[in-house]
């Protein structure tokens, strides 16, 4: 559009001077009034005048001939005080009128049409840009040169922006993505001139989304702002950081070495030692970091990055807040996280998890008092995936939400149908993570018991020690709400943290579960056997329900009853079954419990 009107702005000045020239500008004003001008003639004339580009010929001599109101006005002049004068009359600081009087023949002399871009400072002392457009052409046998200009400024801008968020991230300022890539690929180019290496680093922040979730998305941003500032201040004319995905920071180091590259990492390390101060928080986080060195671990961009984020993953497998450097050897492992990321993603989606169920009993009167769910993620392509390799990783991304949210109505659902084909009322146990509790806990509970069916009183849920000293008041509340709802609350693998049983009474607690290894070895009377012990002693002093899991043998089942226990789960009843599977065992295996009280 903005050249088809130039187009026609051309063509009216064109008219302009064919049929006008030499008119003055009395003469041009008696001819608009003149009945004899035509409307064309008027609205070409019009144009010209009114128009917003700066338009004006100057003849060889740089001596004006047309000059309209925009153009005039740049020299805070009218139109007739600029016709039949110099080019020099009319000086500005910015402005060399003999580099433009020499432009301007070149052009006339090559009869070729000039197009141009060019910055300029107007009258108000501000930056401008303009799209110049000059046409050379003969009138009587005279060279003159047709100027017109229109003001882009604000489509400059506009572009310069464009440009900037395409290239930066819009919350740290930092590079983005496909800025990093493209300096990784010019310090590949430089490298390969010079003979030299260069080191990525890709970070990530460790339980990022922990306080993400807990103190909301706007401390989150804070923090990411922060970091931004603290790995910019370090590598300020030593390296290019850049903001790539959520948390995750990427940093180019030319010229570096490998044991350059090491001792960076050290120092972006010990940059997160200090706290964060953040509104009314102190936040303290770890980096995780891979490293990959150019050219021995890739030779593009893409390569580079994919193998520090191979050595990032590595460094979270070895504990968070440290380093690793690409290796070969090392990254299949890693890979595979990746890949069972990708596929944990779909899991919910495409229905490939399941509940199985192992039961409980009383060990005091022989009865089956329960079950508890566990999950099971059954891959077409890989089968049966352990949950020690994929509830971890649910944890880090978050993904535990909506899968814990899926096995507590599933739990819910599966219990009221077994209770409604005649089965003998169980409660159901299922185990929380503590993002759980950041996300409606109590109304998700709600809702998965209203819409099952199923009494409060049929579920329980297990909760471990870590998640009881995370935010004791918020977490009191929701156990508070959830007692009162009717569900039961069982404190799972107990004994394997550092809460204390006097620290256990200030939370609404049902049941206490000791964890399998000290049952492990009961019967060889060691120390674990003693442990066990004084947790069921204990437990009972605060009079909570102990069940001790993990029970595999009669020597331990055995102990058990001498100590008083009141529960038991384990191998000695059944292996996990799922849900078709422990109705059967319901039908035929249930009724032999009793047996193994003696």
């Amino acid at each position: 559009m903005l050249y088809f009107s130039l187009l026609s702005v051309i063509a009216g000045l064109t008219l302009y001077h064919f049929y006008y020239r030499g008119k003055t500008e009395k003469q041009l004003e008696g001819l608009r009034n003149e009945p004899s001008a035509t409307a064309e003639m008027k609205m070409v004339m019009k144009i010209i005048e009114e128009s917003p580009c700066m338009i004006s010929v100057k003849d060889w001599d740089g001596y004006y001939t047309l000059a309209n109101k925009r153009y005039a006005a740049e020299y805070n002049q009218t139109p007739e005080a600029m016709i039949g004068r110099n080019v020099r009359d009319f000086r500005r600081h910015d402005f060399n009128d003999q580099l433009q009087l020499e432009e301007d023949r070149e052009i006339m002399s090559s009869q070729q049409k000039v197009e141009y871009e060019v910055a300029y400072t107007d009258k108000s002392d501000q930056q401008r840009w303009v799209r110049v457009i000059k046409i050379p052409f003969l009138e009587n046998a005279s060279r003159h040169v047709l100027s017109m200009a229109v003001d882009i400024t604000e489509c400059k801008q506009i572009e310069a922006m464009v440009d900037y968020q395409s290239r930066n991230d819009s919350l740290t300022g930092l590079p983005n993505r496909l800025f990093f890539f493209d300096r990784a690929a010019a310090a590949i180019d430089e490298s390969k001139s010079v003979q030299s290496t260069f080191a990525v680093l890709v970070l990530d922040l460790d339980r990022f989304k922990i306080i993400n979730d807990m103190l909301g998305h706007g401390i989150g941003d804070q923090l990411l702002q922060s970091v931004a500032v603290r790995l910019s201040n370090l590598f300020v004319n030593a390296g290019t950081v850049a903001r790539v995905s959520g948390d995750t920071f990427a940093v180019l180091v030319p010229h570096c070495t490998e044991l350059e590259a090491a001792e960076w990492a050290e120092r972006v390390i010990a940059l997160f030692a200090g706290p964060f101060p953040l509104a009314k928080h102190e936040l303290y986080i770890t980096p995780s970091i891979g490293i990959s060195m150019y050219p021995q671990d890739g030779a593009d961009a893409e390569t580079l990055i994919k193998h520090a984020d191979t050595g990032m993953y590595l460094a979270k497998e070895l504990g968070k807040n440290t380093f690793q450097f690409y290796r070969a050897d090392k990254s299949a492992a890693a890979t595979r996280q990746f890949m069972l990321e990708g596929y944990l993603r779909k899991a919910l989606a495409k229905n490939e998890f399941e509940l199985y169920y192992q039961p409980k009993m009383n060990i005091k009167t022989g009865e089956l008092i329960g079950m508890e769910a566990l999950l099971r993620w059954n891959h077409p392509e890989l089968g049966m995936v352990s949950p020690a390799d994929f509830i971890p990783l649910a944890e880090e991304t978050g993904l535990i939400v909506p899968i814990g949210e899926w096995v507590i109505q599933t739990a819910c659902l599966q219990n009221k149908k077994w209770q409604d084909e005649g089965f003998l009322p169980l409660k159901v146990s299922v185990n929380l993570s503590a993002r759980q509790f950041q996300h409606n806990l109590v109304d998700k509970v709600s809702l998965a018991l209203t819409f099952s069916g199923l009494a409060p009183h049929w579920l329980e849920l297990e909760i471990t020690e870590s998640i009881l000293m995370q935010n004791e008041e918020t977490i009191i509340s929701i156990l508070d709400d959830l007692k009162q709802m009717g569900v039961l609350i069982s404190i799972d693998d107990f004994g394997t943290g550092y809460c204390s049983l006097s620290y256990l009474k200030h939370f609404p607690l049902d049941t206490l579960k000791i964890a399998q290894p000290f049952v492990r070895d009961l019967s060889k009377g060691t120390v674990d056997s003693a442990i066990a012990t004084a947790l069921i002693t204990l437990g009972h002093s605060l009079g909570l329900n102990v069940i001790a899991e993990g029970v595999e043998t009669t020597g331990q089942l055995r102990i058990l009853q001498d100590q008083q226990c009141d529960e038991i789960q384990g191998y000695i009843l059944s292996k996990p079954l799922s849900s078709h599977d422990f109705a059967r065992w319901l039908n035929t295996e249930a009724s032999k419990g009793p047996e193994l009280v003696t």
